[in-house]
């Protein structure tokens, strides 16, 4: 038999994130040729199958150097991984390619929102089967997302189910800039609330949860939404001292599709964790420089004994709010850490004040409109130049401006007004706007 003769060459391709260094050699032939082998190595819960798929190879396929390039950067893609290197053999007729991986160690939460047809483990069971490591978590990556939706949606034609499978990513923090949660949902069905049920209450009838649920009748269900919406009763608990009362994750009971009253809809139902009712103990205060205790006490209005109701608290925090904002201290910051004692029901807390700087007041500055002709309303205001700033000046400005006669040379002009704060000065501008 006659040797096939054959030049070898290794290359290697470094690649963390989206920065890639790339060393490579001179070759005779840089021509595409069959690509007969792909090996991964360092998987972990990632499968070769999914890797593959990831990579954007197949068995068969022409490649060249390009072509590998481009698989390493849809492999570092994927979320899968966080580190991928690669070595190719290029025989004279064939490649082969081997490439070494770091699996992503971070991953996020997987919820499952609407699928009211599956228990958890029916869903998950139907993920391992794409993502055999899968434990209600995923990297946040392409490739783990496709890999999930796959999933799902075979789920769905198994059952011969309607819809199609969707996706967001979600953060419970509005500001924040990082997704901390896969949602997968399906859309393109159907599924209305029946009925609310609250399960072990005791300190609230579950008729009061119930009518202050009303809202979410014949919407269609949402384990995100319905979850989201029954957290917003818990300050029903906090009025009543229950300051640790928690709502558990709804579960649902899916009715038939003949029935009249609401077919294919569900009846969901949310546990309560009630907790113990506490009573106030009292405030520890740090922080406060401006303010003496006394003044801040009096401002929260909590007695020792009384119940520790969370929105007479906050009243009183924005009590305290206001006070700081009326010597110019408008970015005070209050932060209460409890303390429990379960024993004696009683909670205490360790309230930390961040004054931050002092505003004074800037100047007064008029748009749309002659100095001259806005000056009636100009002189109403009061607060002099370099004063110490009062956040709440602004209610009594509003008061006094209704009798002050509106200039006749802006008749039909719209008038609003307002505070613009300057940060870099820690000085307060009052804006006259006439359009």
């Amino acid at each position: 038999m006659r040797k096939l003769s054959l030049s070898v060459i290794w290359f290697s391709l470094f690649v963390i994130s989206i920065a890639f260094v790339t060393v490579y050699s001179q070759t005779q032939d840089g021509s595409p040729l069959p690509l007969t082998r792909i090996d991964f190595t360092g998987l972990k819960n990632v499968t070769q199958d999914q890797s593959v798929a990831a990579s954007g190879l197949h068995i068969g396929q022409q490649v060249d150097r390009t072509d590998l390039d481009k698989a390493a950067k849809e492999l570092s893609a994927s979320g899968f991984f966080t580190k991928v290197q690669y070595k190719y053999r290029r025989y004279s007729d064939r490649f082969e390619v081997t490439f070494t991986v770091e699996e992503s160690s971070s991953s996020m939460a997987v919820t499952f929102d609407n699928f009211v047809w599956f228990t958890d483990k029916e869903l998950s069971d139907a993920v391992r089967q794409e993502m055999p490591g899968f434990n209600g978590t995923a990297p946040d990556g392409e490739g783990a997302i496709k890999t999930i939706k796959k999933a799902l949606g075979k789920l769905l034609q198994d059952r011969k189910l309607p819809g199609e499978i969707d996706y967001i990513s979600f953060s419970p923090d509005v500001m924040a800039s990082k997704t901390t949660e896969h949602v997968f949902s399906v859309k393109g069905v159907s599924i209305p609330i029946c009925s609310m049920h609250y399960q072990a209450t005791e300190a609230i009838a579950e008729s009061v949860l119930i009518d202050n649920s009303k809202a979410l009748i014949a919407k269609d269900y949402s384990i995100k939404d319905v979850g989201q919406y029954v957290d917003g009763l818990r300050p029903l608990y906090g009025r009543i001292g229950h300051l640790r009362a928690a709502f558990n994750i709804p579960t649902t009971k899916l009715r038939d599709a003949k029935d009249s009253g609401c077919a294919g809809g569900v009846d969901v139902y949310v546990k309560v964790d009630e907790g113990l009712a506490y009573n106030w103990n009292k405030a520890e205060w740090s922080g406060n420089q401006s303010l003496p205790v006394a003044t801040l006490q009096k401002a929260m209005q909590m007695n020792a004994g009384e119940i520790a109701d969370s929105t007479k608290m906050a009243a009183g925090y924005t009590r305290i709010g206001r006070l700081y904002g009326k010597i110019g201290y408008i970015s005070a910051r209050i932060s209460p850490r409890p303390t429990f004692d379960d024993q004696s029901h009683t909670v205490s807390y360790a309230i930390r004040i961040t004054e931050g700087p002092q505003y004074h007041m800037g100047k007064v500055i008029v748009t749309g409109a002659a100095e001259s002709d806005a000056k009636p309303l100009v002189d109403a205001w009061s607060l002099p130049e370099g004063t110490v700033y009062d956040d709440t000046y602004i209610d009594d400005f509003r008061n006094k401006l209704k009798g002050v006669p509106f200039p006749r040379a802006l008749a039909g002009k719209k008038f609003t007004f307002g505070p613009k704060i300057v940060f870099e000065t820690h000085t307060v501008n009052l804006l006259m706007e006439f359009k």
